[in-house]
């Protein structure tokens, strides 16, 4: 840049704007905005604002560029009379260069009337020889909150300074570029917002039927995990036999763990939110995909905190989505090459950012050295279902996307970027993360046993709910709905052999689920101990169980070992 005691403005002339001059001026602005209140296509007014700008400025052309403040550059975004030839020449100027970089430098216009010897050109003289500038004038254009977003410059073909006409000429085309610059940065993000809207639409949409497939089809999955590890503990089981059993109950615990990704497009997407130290999630979910890849992983955590990123996140989703991304630039690049993951923490103010509110933000940008994301492809990359891999099912950034949703964030991909490039943004906390104490060692004993109410529609899974509770020591009732709950728990309470915990599944189609049950209950007997459970295990009745009136929580499909800790530590003495 060249500093302000190198150069100097020429003075304006005393000769005052005659009236056709003002009346050319007060046309041109009437004009170009009339017509801006009535059209979406502000990049066509912008090329005809510099248009009108040359025919009352002759043997000159005129231009609008854009301040990129992270790069400190500009490039050009309407010159309708330069050459590509120039244009591409321009594209990149450096903030300090030329007319243009300075104006933007120092905020105020530059009036250079010989570019072969003004100092502001030293850098660009070469363009100007090039291209035969032998003048330019420009003025910086500035937002609504007075910030440089660019300039407006008139180069001229002839060593001239500019009259006092030609300076209000600047001005009001300034003036008015903010404007239409103002007015595309809405429409931009209100087309963003549309189609983000559309795409989460879409995915409630799906959410609806695999929320419902899901559902039963985890009851089923809690009967076959059920029966299989019920033959595990079988005496006298050969090891070939074993084998088998275990093979088959691993493949249906990875089963269940799909039905959990299908029920995050559901209502049971909702999140477990709990403070978190985001840095150490990032950290472990990235190196656990690469782990034995020829990926190289670079962290970067440029926070003001240092050492935390405290926020409000349910972790398995977040782990979840990093993973999805990971996974991804690692197959794009061929199990090669590198990544990079970049946290920051950032304010987001005034209105429009995508379709987040204000606040602070957790910034993580994950960026790999493989090809960029096509253009065409960015469109629908979070769509449901759409993918770019012949074995892909094209749910992982669908998915991913309405996660962190659900997070009130925001995940988009910056095209910008050099390499393919994810942003996720999470709502930060100022909260203090507090270690958590280690679980005391469950003991089980003899004492514990009792009778257990089981409600659930599903006939099947009571049966075999009732293999593993008698296993384990305890006699079992079964009820098919909250009524047949409440009625049984009743009739017992006042015999010698009173239920001792009930477990109610949170949904009964067409009947009373847990969340009303547990209520009725209680009006029986205060006391009454109480577990809901469901496959919906991100439903916030399960993460808040207490708040409901439940002891504890049991999610579906039913692990043995998850089943008997819970017992344990419910009915202990």
């Amino acid at each position: 840049m060249t500093e302000k005691t190198e150069f100097k403005n020429p003075e304006a002339d005393s000769l005052l704007i005659s009236q056709s001059d003002f009346d050319d001026l007060l046309e041109l602005q009437s004009s170009i905005l009339d017509i801006a209140t009535s059209t979406e296509n502000c990049n066509d007014l912008m090329k005809e604002l510099c248009i009108k700008a040359e025919k009352l400025a002759p043997n000159a052309v005129a231009s609008i560029m854009l301040y990129n403040k992270t790069e400190a550059k500009l490039y050009v975004h309407a010159a309708p009379s330069i050459p590509q030839e120039a244009v591409d020449a321009l594209n990149g100027l450096d903030v300090g260069a030329g007319s243009c970089g300075n104006a933007v430098y120092h905020k105020e216009a530059m009036y250079v009337g010989n570019t072969c010897t003004d100092k502001r050109w030293d850098q660009t003289r070469s363009f100007a020889e090039a291209f035969n500038i032998s003048a330019c004038w420009s003025v910086p254009v500035f937002d609504e909150i007075n910030e440089v977003v660019g300039t407006f410059a008139i180069s001229s073909f002839e060593e001239r300074e500019p009259t006092n006409f030609q300076r209000k000429l600047l001005d009001t085309c300034s003036h008015i570029a903010g404007i239409l610059l103002q007015k595309e940065k809405y429409q931009l993000q209100n087309s963003q917002i549309e189609k983000d809207t559309h795409r989460y639409e879409k995915l409630e949409s799906i959410g609806v039927l695999a929320g419902g497939i899901a559902h039963d089809f985890n009851n089923l999955l809690s009967i076959v995990i059920g029966n299989l590890e019920m033959v595990e503990r079988t005496e006298n089981l050969n090891s070939k036999a074993a084998t088998y059993i275990s093979s088959a109950t691993n493949a249906s615990k990875r089963a269940a763990d799909l039905t959990q990704q299908l029920l995050t497009f559901s209502k049971g997407g909702t999140p477990l939110k709990k403070l978190t130290d985001l840095r150490e999630l990032i950290k472990e979910s990235a190196e656990f995909v690469l782990h034995g890849s020829g990926v190289s992983l670079s962290l970067e955590f440029l926070c003001a905190r240092g050492s935390v990123m405290p926020a409000y996140i349910d972790s398995g989703q977040i782990s979840q989505v990093l993973q999805n991304i990971v996974i991804n630039a690692r197959q794009a690049m061929g199990d090669s090459g590198k990544i990079n993951i970049i946290c920051n923490t950032i304010d987001i103010k005034g209105k429009g950012f995508r379709d987040i509110k204000e606040g602070k933000y957790h910034e993580v940008r994950i960026i790999n050295t493989g090809p960029n994301i096509a253009q065409d492809i960015i469109e629908k990359i979070f769509d449901p279902y759409f993918t770019t891999k012949s074995e892909g099912n094209g749910l992982g950034l669908a998915l991913s996307f309405s996660i962190i949703k659900k997070h009130d964030g925001y995940l988009y991909v910056d095209d910008k970027a050099d390499g393919a490039c994810f942003v996720i943004c999470l709502p930060a906390s100022d909260e203090k993360i507090e270690k958590e104490p280690e679980n005391e060692k469950l003991i089980r004993s003899s004492e514990s046993k009792g009778r257990v109410l089981v409600m659930d529609d599903e006939k099947m899974l009571f049966d075999m709910v009732e293999m593993i509770l008698e296993d384990l020591g305890y006699q079992a009732v079964y009820a098919n709905d909250g009524l047949s709950a409440l009625k049984i728990y009743e009739e017992e309470m006042n015999r010698s052999n009173p239920i001792d915990l009930t477990i109610m599944d949170l949904t009964i189609p067409g009947g009373m689920g847990g969340e009303e049950a547990v209520r009725e209950m209680l009006k029986l007997d205060v006391s009454a101990k109480v577990v809901v459970s469901s496959g919906y295990s991100n439903d916030s009745v399960m993460a808040n169980f207490e708040d409901y009136g439940f002891k504890g929580s049991l999610s579906k499909p039913y692990r043995i070992e998850e089943l008997n800790k819970l017992l344990n530590k419910i009915l202990v003495k």
